[in-house]
């Protein structure tokens, strides 16, 4: 047990820490007001051999020019047994309908004329927007839950090449040498 004024001092600091999570940083993506431009919301998923990951992204159009922001990205590493690609594809897929979930309700206060899904999956994508398919205990869950956070026809094929999620999901010799 420790002493009591260690633990009195530890309950203050974690009463303190509580402010934490009312605490609200607003995210400067452009230096003009956003009120004045046409917002849509980007999603991009992607998977390989060792992980698979999301990236939302913010395009902005004003009337200085067209802006793409990076809002939101998240990557899980793939389980240690072996999962088909085309299934961590579909993984990516939750992963980034959650995330995109989450930034429409982090930017509440913004006007989004719409959202799109992007996947370099031509079969996850036939998965998602094809209900006739059949389906299996593992893809049922997680379509469902997928169609259920987006809209079917907000989803895209997006060649492997333009996929920026794939910036996640690819090992690649990183050069820390000029940091």
């Amino acid at each position: 047990k420790p002493p009591t004024e260690v633990a009195d001092e530890f309950r203050r600091w974690l009463s303190e820490m509580e402010v934490l999570t009312r605490l609200e940083l607003p995210r400067a993506y452009v230096d003009f007001p956003l009120k004045d431009c046409v917002l849509s919301l980007h999603l991009f998923v992607d998977a390989g051999t060792e992980a698979y990951a999301a990236a939302v992204y913010m395009r902005i159009e004003h009337s200085t020019g067209i802006y793409v922001r990076l809002v939101a990205a998240k990557g899980r590493v793939a389980p240690l047994k072996y999962i088909s690609i085309p299934r961590l594809e579909l993984c990516s897929g939750v992963l980034g309908a959650r995330l995109l979930v989450s930034v429409k309700q982090w930017h509440r206060r913004l006007k989004f004329i719409d959202y799109f899904c992007w996947t370099d999956s031509i079969t996850s994508y036939r998965w998602i927007t094809s209900p006739h398919l059949p389906r299996t205990t593992f893809t049922a869950p997680r379509i469902s839950e997928i169609q259920e956070l987006t809209s079917v026809d907000r989803w895209r094929y997006v060649p492997t090449k333009v996929n920026v999620a794939d910036y996640g999901t690819k090992q690649r010799d990183m050069d820390y040498s000029n940091n």
